[in-house]
């Protein structure tokens, strides 16, 4: 029998009517409150931050104190870096969330108070099952070890990353032999969803949202679209307006299961930053920044990693991507390091004609041009975030005993 190890809570919120309410959602959820504290409006937040037994805070985050909040909350996250941070606030905007996420915080949800976005945040902070004995589960005994995720933004509108995500799925599915699912997070555009192939998708990650309370592995699978025997899609929603079912609790839920049926999740994470996006990025491992070398993008690109390290991401964690490079590209790649403060992984070669061709007919570089240099810069690439040697050439003969209608006599 699996049992869910325990979480344990603190509640801090001005009044005691929705200190009230988020006891008694804290209880539905199966959560225990070990304190549950009735703030001043002028009172300080750090001296309230001295429980060392909880792996849950839920505060309310007043505007007046929020920047002396966060700071608290970044201190203290510093000592517990496994706290998980839930704030309560009237002002959700981007920057907001950015400032938050910066503290530590891991969902910023909007008051008044909605119970049902409460209980889908306290859901997604549930760890995994373990043994009854308490010993954590094999991965292996369960099925495959849980699949990386990588994500893919472009530093500007244009640069290519819907393309590029699209294509590395192809090739890690086919040319690297991995099982891959794309999950296309651009919700307007839908660019990636455009690309992978033809079709008109009928589910997409709209689905799932509506589908969260119920949501689990074999729901999951049915909402992908299978694009080859390795490769499936969850698309993104064919309206827009679909867009605003989806919250950062939904991915925190589809994501784990999404990595227990695949070896990559690729994201394809849109340049414009919420609340989503930055919940796609702190869950990748690896990001892939493209850009291209030219000095409006990579000044693009600056801005855009001030704002990844702010909120926490590492350098560590990003791989940075050259596009449509030329040659005698007028920034050089020392130059690309010195204004990033990061190295250059991979330059995809400009082939207009090839990408333009791709796009119209709906298939992959790697169907219509496997030898193209920038087919084989991407396969580099995958092979390169998968930490596996590049494939082997195929010799002459295993070519020729692929051709259509040639049969071998056992």
């Amino acid at each position: 029998m699996n049992l869910q190890r325990p979480l344990t809570m603190q509640l801090i919120a001005g009044d005691s009517a929705l200190l009230q309410v988020l006891q008694t959602q804290a209880h539905q959820a199966g959560v225990p409150v070990l304190s549950a504290v009735e703030r001043p409006a002028g009172q300080a937040l750090a001296p309230l931050l001295h429980r060392r037994d909880v792996q849950v805070l839920l505060l309310e985050l007043p505007e007046a104190s929020r920047a002396e909040d966060l700071a608290a909350l970044q201190a203290v996250h510093r000592l517990m870096p496994g706290l998980q941070v839930l704030a309560l606030s009237h002002d959700t905007s981007a920057e907001v969330w950015r400032q938050a996420a910066r503290a530590g915080v891991r969902e910023l949800l909007p008051l008044p108070l909605s119970v049902h976005e409460l209980q889908q945040a306290l859901q997604a902070l549930q760890p995994p099952a373990v043994p009854a004995d308490g010993a954590m589960a094999d991965p292996a005994a369960m099925g495959r070890p849980p699949g990386p995720v990588v994500a893919v933004i472009g530093a500007r509108g244009g640069s290519g990353a819907s393309f590029l995500a699209s294509q590395l799925a192809w090739v890690v599915a086919e040319t690297l032999s991995r099982d891959c699912v794309l999950v296309d997070l651009d919700l307007q555009c839908a660019d990636a969803s455009f690309y992978a192939g033809e079709g008109a998708w009928t589910h997409s990650l709209a689905d799932a949202a509506q589908a969260f309370e119920r949501l689990d592995a074999a729901l999951m699978g049915s909402l992908l679209h299978r694009l080859g025997p390795r490769l499936q899609l969850l698309a993104a929603p064919a309206d827009p307006e679909q867009a605003l079912l989806l919250q950062p609790a939904h991915l925190a839920r589809m994501v784990p299961l999404l990595q227990a049926q695949h070896a990559l999740v690729l994201l394809d994470v849109p340049r414009h930053l919420d609340a989503l996006s930055l919940k796609a990025l702190d869950m990748a491992g690896t990001i892939c920044l493209v850009t291209e070398p030219l000095m409006h993008s990579l000044r693009d690109a600056r801005r855009l990693l001030l704002v990844l390290r702010a909120v926490g991401i590492d350098d560590a964690r990003l791989r940075l991507v050259i596009n449509r490079q030329r040659s005698g590209a007028a920034v050089s790649d020392d130059e690309v390091q010195k204004l990033l403060g990061l190295p250059v992984m991979q330059h995809l070669p400009a082939q207009p004609a090839l990408v333009d061709e791709a796009i119209g007919l709906g298939r992959p570089v790697l169907h219509l041009q496997p030898q193209a240099a920038l087919t084989q810069a991407i396969t580099a690439l995958a092979a390169g975030l998968l930490h596996q040697p590049l494939p082997q050439p195929r010799g002459w003969l295993a070519r020729l005993l692929e051709r259509p209608g040639l049969a071998v006599a056992r």
